[in-house]
């Protein structure tokens, strides 16, 4: 017998080399319930596959985990297809896993369990990452079956309600192998959509193998990070799929969603017409207000015109003059009704007036009044004046009396 020696790499590679080259163990699928699970942060997964007698070590890179359709966790009972291989630094051989199924009801329960809580943990639940639907809603997006009710359904509840909105069909497989995978494609070329203003994604009721498509994680993602608000409308009664709760909205029926995105016309035609009125008067009050505005300030400007001020200064200025005028004609006919009793009183007073009621006056030689016969005697002449003429009149002597005497 020949002994050789041998290195650990050596025996590792020789061992790997006749696994790899084994067809058998390339493509096989082993049952299992997982043990030992544990998700790093570069997403790969490193686990064990047990039964009742034994263990196998397990690897499922990240490349592959993004493709399952549940959140793996201790307990689940599966099935995982892949390649056993060994990996040489450590001479451990192991399942190098490309897919992962649930294998009966209960771990279908469990995976979704796990699958919240996971969520949960991330914040796809969360209401501050909830988008509002908007308030007038043009063009809605629909991703569900084209064979289904739901379609039928969501159409006629629009088109009912507002036959103004137009509807975008995606039509999707939402059951079975690649349901989810289409389902992520509609959302996503939705999203790509500038006059999608919403989606609706669902189907009807079923069992929860039925359903599982909305309970898988790439929808999840897909719902989440999605620019346009998600409503999901899956039709059961029982609980909450995964799309339910990541969606921005949940409608319990397809029908109930395509009310969501659409306005009953007849129910609000009441509060349109009212709304109409409110308007109107409004408008009308405006209109008023505006225009008894714009009346005062009117007057404010004309008050205020250069041109009607000197208008009515030059009125005034009219009037003040007629009063002056008038008030001048009055004072002349005052002044000359005055000056006529002045002369008629001065022409009584005039000494000359009294001439003709047969009344003479003596003038001294030097022309003034002689108002006394006592004035008289002391001049040698006087002038007699009469209403026709005048005389003079020489004194020669006097009497015993003292008197002149006339000649």
């Amino acid at each position: 017998m020949i002994r050789r020696l041998l290195s650990v790499s050596q025996i590792n590679y020789f061992v790997k080399s006749v696994l790899s080259t084994n067809g058998l163990l390339k493509n096989i699928e082993v049952e299992g319930e997982i043990s030992n699970f544990k998700a790093y942060r570069s997403g790969h997964f490193y686990f064990s596959l047990k039964d009742e007698k034994s263990r196998l070590s397990c690897v499922m890179f990240a490349r592959k985990t993004v493709q399952l359709t549940f959140f793996p966790q201790d307990g689940i009972h599966v099935v995982c297809r892949g390649a056993i291989d060994v990996y040489e630094k450590t001479g451990q051989y192991q399942l190098y896993v490309d897919s992962m199924m649930l294998k009966g009801s209960g771990e279908w329960f469990a995976a979704l369990q796990n699958l919240k809580e996971h969520l949960e943990r991330l914040g796809y639940f969360d209401e501050r990452y909830k988008k509002k639907l908007p308030t007038h809603i043009k063009t809605v997006g629909v991703v569900t079956s084209g064979k289904g009710a739901a379609i039928h359904d969501i159409i006629t509840t629009i088109k009912k309600r507002d036959s103004s909105i137009n509807i975008v069909f995606y039509p999707a497989q939402v059951q079975g192998d690649g349901a989810s995978k289409e389902i992520v494609e509609g959302i996503e070329k939705l999203n790509e959509r500038a006059d999608v203003d919403a989606i609706i994604i669902g189907r009807g009721g079923g069992s929860i193998e039925d359903l599982w498509a909305f309970n898988e994680k790439n929808v999840a993602d897909a719902i989440f990070k999605s620019h346009k608000p998600i409503i999901s409308a899956v039709g059961h009664e029982t609980d909450n799929t995964i799309s339910d709760l990541v969606a921005d909205v949940r409608a319990a029926t397809p029908t109930a969603a395509g009310e969501l995105v659409s306005r009953d016309y007849e129910s609000n035609r009441d509060q349109i017409s009212l709304m109409r009125e409110h308007l109107e008067q409004a408008l009308h009050r405006t209109i008023l207000q505006k225009q008894q505005a714009v009346d005062y300030l009117r007057r404010i400007l004309e008050s205020k015109n250069p041109r009607k001020i000197i208008r009515v200064k030059k009125l005034n200025l009219q009037h003040h003059a007629e009063r002056l005028s008038w008030l001048m004609q009055k004072k002349t006919v005052s002044c000359r009704s005055q000056l006529h009793l002045l002369q008629q009183q001065l022409q009584l007073l005039d000494p000359h007036h009294v001439l003709e009621n047969g009344y003479a006056i003596v003038y001294a030689p030097d022309h003034t009044v002689v108002e006394s016969a006592s004035k008289a005697h002391q001049l040698e002449q006087l002038s007699i004046r009469f209403k026709d003429g005048e005389v003079k009149v020489f004194l020669k002597s006097e009497k015993e009396n003292g008197a002149k005497e006339n000649i």
